[in-house]
């Protein structure tokens, strides 16, 4: 995660002048990659502000990452329903024979 963060320009941005719209700027890019790996980039992002904050005193107004909109997953399959779809299936079959 870090080696990629890295290769991006949000990694030369100093701490101070990290701000939500350059962290806005590079989720747009980072989009391609898809919504978890945003998600993910900007749990750490959010962590390294909140540990520079305890360990080293440094304190912004806000953490930049709170501010700005996290995208939404896709909802999450309905196995439930293929699964007795499929058993359904299978006892019709067995009834054929």
């Amino acid at each position: 995660m870090i080696k990629t963060l890295l290769r991006w320009a949000i990694s030369v941005v100093s701490l101070s002048n990290l701000t939500s719209t350059i962290i806005s700027s590079y989720k747009k890019v980072r989009l391609v990659d898809g919504t978890r790996t945003i998600i993910y980039d900007f749990t750490f992002i959010r962590h390294c502000i909140e540990f520079a904050r305890i360990e080293w005193g440094y304190y912004p107004p806000t953490n930049p990452v709170d501010l700005l909109s996290k995208p939404r997953l896709n909802k999450p399959r309905d196995t439930s329903q293929e699964r007795t779809n499929s058993m359904s299936f299978c006892m019709d079959l067995q009834r054929q024979k």
